[in-house]
């Protein structure tokens, strides 16, 4: 249900956001906005990957890799923070 919830609501919010740059956007805004929904997607998919491993592996599977990567989500790394920092210290300090 948590995350049902979770992806509800991202959904829906951060394609709403998204939508005007798809359809009016730069060719570097669309790809921008494109970037950032794949890498929501993959590092969502990523953390859920353990505790519901085989729909995380379909929705994976699905994705696009046009620069490689792992052909499974069973062995891409764990996300960490080092890589997928969630915090935005600039945005916290205005």
């Amino acid at each position: 249900m948590y995350f049902d919830g979770i992806t509800k609501y991202k959904s829906t919010f951060e394609l709403e956001c998204l939508k005007p740059v798809f359809f009016n956007g730069t060719d570097a805004e669309k790809a921008a906005a494109h970037q950032t929904l794949f890498t929501c997607l993959d590092v969502g998919l990523r953390l859920i990957s353990p505790f519901m491993p085989f729909i995380s592996e379909e929705l994976y599977q699905r994705l696009p890799r046009e620069g490689g990567g792992p052909v499974s989500i069973c062995i891409a790394p764990y996300p960490v923070i080092e890589t997928c920092p969630w915090k935005n210290e600039i945005y916290k300090t205005e």
